[in-house]
């Protein structure tokens, strides 16, 4: 009997590492699928050899399997973006930036949109951010869904702090209730937007 629950205890760890390997590969296959057409085309017209000096961070290129980003050093720690600040022309609205900060935070999305694939990968870069802060990335959604156990967040009356990543007509960042708005009115404003976002915790103009 000993026998027999310690196998099933095994079994359950090894779904629970065998789900955690699955979703790592998820999110390096967006990453590399994101950066595979954008990256490359953002890099296209860049001068490798030449720095650029934004808000007193030097920016330079660097590159991962053919494709450019633009990194500087905050902290002490190397920080890849997609585009330089001057390239965000983002609306930034009024928020309170200050539960972006908080020890835990709900990052979510809605999970009835197209293209989610952009979406988590948004999400995933900040949680990146975020980790390295030793704070704590919590997936939720903002609807109901079957294919999704993640806490539901209803913005109007919620008391977590929360970012939303979602699309919209308008590509800005905003609030809305309690939560944090990051929308983008196709792939390539969200991520832009995304962009604004991590310039703006990481204390960017």
């Amino acid at each position: 009997m000993v026998k027999r629950r310690s196998v099933l205890a095994r079994t359950k760890q090894n779904g629970k590492k065998q789900k955690i390997i699955q979703i790592s590969l998820g999110i390096f296959i967006v990453a590399i699928m994101v950066f595979s057409v954008f990256g490359i085309m953002l890099g296209g017209n860049i001068d490798q050899e030449n720095s650029i000096i934004e808000q007193n961070h030097t920016f330079i290129v660097v590159e991962d399997q053919g494709v450019s980003f633009w990194q500087t050093e905050i902290d002490e720690i190397n920080v890849n973006f997609l585009y330089l600040p001057s390239q965000l022309n983002i609306t930034v609205r009024d928020f309170n930036i200050v539960p972006l900060y908080d020890q835990e935070l709900l990052l979510a999305f809605n999970p009835s949109q197209d293209k989610l694939d952009i979406v988590d990968f948004a999400r995933a870069i900040f949680s990146v951010d975020i980790r390295s802060k030793g704070q704590v990335a919590i997936p939720a959604i903002t609807e109901e869904s079957p294919l999704y156990f993640f806490e539901t967040l209803d913005c109007s009356n919620t008391t977590r702090s929360a970012i939303v990543f979602r699309y919209a007509n308008e590509t800005n960042i905003m609030q809305e209730g309690s939560c944090v708005i990051v929308q983008g009115s196709d792939q390539r404003n969200l991520l832009m937007a995304l962009d604004r976002l991590r310039y703006t915790y990481y204390g960017f103009q």
